[in-house]
């Protein structure tokens, strides 16, 4: 955890379009894709059970700015357990992370238990727990400030027409207010090997 805060220190000290390079050559290198419109990787090591799946897409910042953004989850089925890494960056240069321990209940929920760094450098712990509805995959969860603040979200995921994935989360802060937050990410692709 200490290496990703100093990791993500150092990226906010960087032009902002060298970041969004530094993102997408992550990506690739990960997605081993030619075409960046369907950057994504899911990937099972047959003898372990571990997977894990990159994917790019964007993240609408609440100022209304795009930002690029990366996703790495790692899945060890025998165990149960994972990990999740995101960072976002806009193209002023501000930085989203995020960063769990995912773990399978028995009821066949996922509870994700991490930090997130906003994209106005506010860190937040937060818990959440993911299920799968008719209608897709839903996330509620709590966020606690530094000061102690509770907020609540929501995050629903639905199928776009051209098969990406459109995260919304909707957050209920400590004082009543409101905020959204929309995430496209690219459609999950096949590859060989981890």
């Amino acid at each position: 955890m200490l290496a990703t805060m100093e990791f993500i220190s150092r990226i906010r000290s960087l032009p902002a379009a060298l970041v969004a390079s530094a993102l997408l050559a992550l990506t690739l290198t990960h997605a081993a894709a030619s075409d960046i419109s369907g950057l994504s990787r899911h990937a099972r090591n047959a003898q372990n059970g571990v997977r894990e799946s990159v994917r790019s897409g964007t993240f609408t910042a609440p100022d209304g700015q795009v930002a690029v953004t990366a996703i790495d989850r790692k899945w060890d089925e025998k165990s149960g357990t994972g990990t999740l890494n995101e960072a976002a960056v806009t193209p002023d240069g501000r930085v989203y992370s995020r960063e769990a321990n995912l773990t399978r209940n028995p009821d066949g929920t996922i509870t994700a238990k991490g930090t997130f760094t906003d994209f106005d450098g506010r860190s937040y712990n937060y818990t959440e727990t993911a299920k799968r509805s008719a209608a897709g995959q839903v996330e509620v969860g709590k966020m606690l400030d530094v000061d102690g603040k509770v907020s609540t979200y929501e995050t629903t995921s639905t199928r776009t027409a051209d098969q990406r994935l459109k995260r919304t989360m909707v957050i209920t802060h400590a004082d009543g207010t409101k905020e959204t937050r929309v995430e496209i990410l690219a459609p999950t692709r096949a590859v060989a090997g981890i």
